[in-house]
Parts: structure tokens; sequence; C-alpha cells
């Protein structure tokens, strides 16, 4: 007796899904890329980046940690389990720092966390302007007061105190360098 064990399935057959289920998934990737386009160009970057594999990456991080080179940082995913929980945490941060940078509350971030398309949407096309890169907050400093009018007038322009960059009147960051301003 001659028994046949051989069974077939075909998991990896693609060509077997309906045309609307490509027509779908082509739509999101372009509202993703027009999206991302749209941030890019809100914080000051050229919207193309967000086309180019891992420039696009390089540029989010650069809006959102200040160092565009902490998107290396996603390389730790090849270490099993350690790597892809820092990832996680890591992504979660740079969404964090994004709502941030663009002037948004904490349950923006979360919105941004577990509806990242749809709130990148809200991102790219509300009136939200870029503050810079957001600075950890330091509670160990006591607040400057405010100037009274007795005191001799100020400069009409500021300069970054990290990068000596001309600050614009109403910036609350560096837009070269991400440095909050001081008064």
């Amino acid at each position: 007796m001659s028994y046949d064990y051989s069974y077939s399935y075909n998991e990896g057959d693609l060509s077997s899904l309906p045309a609307s289920y490509w027509i779908l998934m082509l739509a999101i990737s372009v509202f993703a890329i027009v999206c991302m386009w749209k941030v890019f160009e809100k914080a000051g970057k050229p919207g193309w980046k967000a086309i180019v594999p891992f420039l696009n990456l390089y540029t989010l991080f650069e809006i959102t940690w200040g160092n565009g080179w902490y998107f290396l940082l996603m390389f730790l995913a090849i270490i099993p389990i350690v790597g892809s929980i820092a990832v996680f945490v890591i992504i979660i941060m740079t969404y964090v720092k994004l709502a941030k940078a663009f002037g948004k509350s904490g349950g923006f971030a979360v919105g941004l966390i577990f509806l990242g398309l749809i709130f990148m949407g809200v991102l790219a096309f509300d009136s939200s302007t870029y503050l810079g890169v957001p600075k950890k907050e330091n509670s160990d400093v006591a607040p400057q007061p405010m100037p009274t009018q007795s005191t001799t007038p100020t400069q009409a322009t500021s300069y970054c105190s990290n990068c000596g960059t001309a600050l614009p009147e109403g910036t609350a960051f560096c837009p070269n360098c991400g440095t909050q301003k001081t008064n």
C-alpha cells in the first residue's frame, strides 16, 4: 500500500486577491505619502523626502528628535525580543514628540500611536504650525520673570543661544537646531 502524504496549500498566491483590494491599498498608500509630505512641509522640510525610503525616517526623526541619525535606532529590531521592544518604545516616543512639535496634546499623541494614518491626516491638513523640536522640560529651573516697562528695550531680533541663528519674532524654538528660545 502506498499513501500520498502531500498537502498543497497556496498561501503566498496574491493574484487571487480581488482588484478592489489592490485599489484600496494603493489609495491608502498614496494618502499616507501625501500626509507625510504635508507634515514635512509644515516643519520646513522638503516634502519630496516623504517618498524616499530611509530618508523619510531620517527627516521624521530630524523633526521630532532634532537629530535625524537617531532613525538608525530602528535597526535594534534585529535583536530578538529586546530589540523589538526598544523599537516599539522609540516609535511611541517619536509620535509623542511629533504631537508636541506641532503643539498638540497627549491625547493627540495617543491617537497617532493607535490610529496613525487618521491622525497623521489631521496633522497634515489642520491649521497647526511647527513649533520646533520639543525639548525635555526641566522643572528644577525657576521660571524667568517677565520684563517690566522700565527695562531697556530689547533687540528686534533675537539669536539662538546654541547655534546663533536669527530667530523670527514669536518663535519658541530655533528653526535650525531646535533649541528652545531663552529670554
